[in-house]
């Protein structure tokens, strides 16, 4: 009590005295003066209360049914907990034992960045940035008996609001280690509807804010590195960006992300096949014929085809007489397709095709492009060059038969010629294949039937060269925790429905194979799985070859074992916080939620201390101006 406070409680009581002194003096009637001193005496506790401003502490009883509050945090480390089975199935179980007990009242509320009434969980929960513990003496949980609290301890709050706890009876839910751990999951797609575009969807979970690293390679080549940073908790960012610089045919994406101290690290590997919007071709053809007139008519309907000099054409077509055909292909670029229209290397010899003639397809070969015209629709060949170009690899796709050769003769095949995948049509005349009307199944209105296909067969064969490599990769979704799941990719060129022989090697630091695997593949679908024992390295290398005729083909890597890098851990519920100012209480099954309800239905409501301030206001202003001028009037009617 300062000195000032001294003064004016003696002044006030002074003056009470004095008061009291004068109207007890004063000449009128008893209940006069009683009346006077009750008016001063309520005067001056007025000024007194106005001056102090005391506040008024109350014990008073609770109601009759005991009230119980879930404090559930909202916040977004909550989600390395495992909530599904950690907090929203007790929750869910509380409410519901609590709706048909008849002494209990338990209501719900989340907290994080603000305190909300629970209602359900949805796609918004957890997903909070702050913990902030609420006040649990004022508001709408003031009158509250019991809490119980949902949380890991992590607070935002001040000490001072954390203190509070011990003020009232607290219970906490023991939450399970962190099952999350802090790990990254990364799933990369590349789509090309107008625009290229590469997207890659990032989800897991960090502990803290960290700032990470996404890095895209091209077949080992990186070119695109950006850098993001993530608050801590659950993470689930989807990034998006052009691709621009990247040439077409067959590309393996190898997107990595990863922070600066490695305790998150995710790799995914993606084949994309780039189709070019535009094909080049070149035309040799020593003089003009039906065939070359109607094939090009056909490639001018087809504005993706651009013509161009030699040294640059995705597409070289020969026709008729070709004497110095390699002198020609030597000099076109080297991954160039050569098609071959009836052309023939020593001059115009051919056998004549008129009767008694059987096309057929050939089963044993799927080819790019599925062969749909009716083969009873289409007419002899007219003549079939006796010195065509020799193929390697040669895949059959239709054949003829007559009574003037000896074996089946091919009209329409695909393989190697100088080291360049080579069409070759077999036969001269194929304009009458466009443009054959004696079907019933066929019409006029049908013209350039064949050359359409045949464009759409070079088309095929044009993006498949641009993306004749190996490519190798461990695809996570199918490994387990003992066996590691390799991708395969086959080169485009290899002939369909053959065995192919694959050698995969694991290498240790210095390059030496440490485990070695081959594999017996059928050239049949896009992608082939190789299961290999799980090493337990956390940088893995490896080698992967193939022999195919005379070239062989290789594709070697590193990625990390994201299974090792997962068995990092970090800090689980603060317990040692908790267990301060609260009791834990296992509340996971419906037998120890009807024991914690019996148990405080039965005890007695402690009082609730209530603290009532009063504070300097004008409804006190007003009390003591009302009771001066009450004052004033009586002291004038007794006068």
């Amino acid at each position: 009590m300062n000195s000032i406070t001294v003064v004016f409680t003696a002044l006030l009581i002074t003056v009470l005295i004095i008061s009291v002194i004068c109207f007890v003096r004063t000449p009128v009637n008893t209940n006069s003066k009683v009346l006077l001193v009750s008016i001063r005496i309520m005067l001056i506790t007025a000024i007194a209360l106005a001056f102090f401003e005391p506040e008024l502490s109350l014990n008073r009883l609770s109601t009759a049914k005991r009230s119980i509050v879930l404090l559930i945090d909202n916040s977004k480390s909550m989600t390395g907990f495992a909530p599904d089975s950690t907090v929203i199935a007790p929750v869910n179980k509380i409410l519901q034992s609590a709706s048909i007990n008849n002494k209990i009242s338990v209501t719900a509320f989340t907290f994080g960045d603000t305190l909300r009434p629970f209602t359900q969980f949805d796609k918004h929960s957890f997903s909070e940035a702050k913990s902030e513990l609420p006040d649990i003496v004022k508001g709408e949980l003031f009158n509250v008996d019991d809490f119980i609290i949902i949380s890991d301890g992590q607070w935002n709050s001040s000490a001072e609001r954390i203190n509070k706890l011990s003020e009232r009876q607290v219970y906490y839910l023991p939450l399970n280690s962190i099952s999350g751990k802090p790990y990254a999951d990364i799933a990369s797609l590349y789509s090309d509807t107008g625009t290229a575009v590469f997207k890659t969807r990032i989800t897991g979970y960090v502990s803290k804010r960290t700032l990470c690293t996404l890095t895209v390679s091209d077949n080992n080549r990186p070119f695109k590195l950006m850098a993001i940073s993530f608050d801590s908790g659950s993470i689930d960012s989807t990034i998006i960006f052009p691709v621009t610089a990247v040439l077409t045919g067959k590309h393996l994406f190898k997107t990595t992300f990863f922070n600066s101290d490695s305790s998150l690290l995710a790799q995914n590997f993606t084949v994309v096949t780039i189709h070019p919007k535009q094909f080049t071709y070149v035309i040799h053809s020593p003089a003009p014929s039906l065939d070359l007139r109607f094939f090009t008519q056909a490639l001018m309907k087809h504005p993706e085809f651009k013509k161009t000099s030699p040294g640059l054409a995705d597409l070289s077509i020969f026709t008729g007489s070709q004497n110095n055909l390699r002198a020609i292909i030597g000099k076109i670029q080297p991954n160039a397709v050569c098609a071959f229209l009836g052309v023939s290397q020593c001059g115009d010899s051919s056998t004549v095709v008129r009767d008694h003639f059987k096309i057929t397809k050939d089963q044993s070969y799927i080819p790019q492009v599925p062969f749909t015209i009716p083969l009873a629709d289409l007419p002899p060949p007219s003549a079939l060059p006796i010195c065509r170009p020799e193929l390697e690899n040669v895949s059959t796709i239709l054949s003829v038969s007559s009574i003037r050769t000896t074996a089946p003769y091919p009209l329409l095949s695909t393989g190697m010629f100088m080291s360049r995948p080579a069409l070759q049509v077999s036969f001269q005349g194929l304009w009458r294949w466009d443009f054959w009307p004696m079907s019933s199944s066929r019409g006029e209105e049908e013209p350039f039937l064949f050359s359409e296909y045949l464009i759409a067969l070079c088309k095929e064969m044009i993006i498949a060269n641009k993306g004749s490599d190996l490519f190798t990769y461990p695809d996570f979704d199918r490994s387990e925790s003992d066996s590691l799941v390799f991708a395969v990719s086959l080169p485009s060129e290899l002939k369909l429905s053959q065995l192919v022989s694959l050698d995969l090697r694991l290498l240790s630091s210095s390059g030496e194979p440490v485990q070695m695997s081959q594999s017996q593949l059928t050239t049949t679908g896009s992608l082939h799985y190789i299961k290999i024992p799980f090493p337990r390295d956390s940088i893995i290398c490896y080698e992967a070859s193939l022999k195919h005729g005379n070239k062989q083909f290789k594709y070697q890597d590193c990625f990390f074992n994201q299974y090792m890098n997962r068995e990092r851990s970090v800090g689980t519920q603060n317990t040692s916080l908790l267990n301060q100012y609260a009791l834990p209480v296992q509340l996971n099954s419906d037998s120890a939620i009807a024991t914690f309800f019996a148990a405080h239905s039965d005890t007695p409501k402690p009082p609730i201390k209530q603290i009532i301030p009063l504070r300097r206001s004008w409804w006190l202003i007003t009390l003591i101006l009302v009771l001066f001028s009450v004052e004033w009037y009586f002291r004038r009617r007794i006068e």
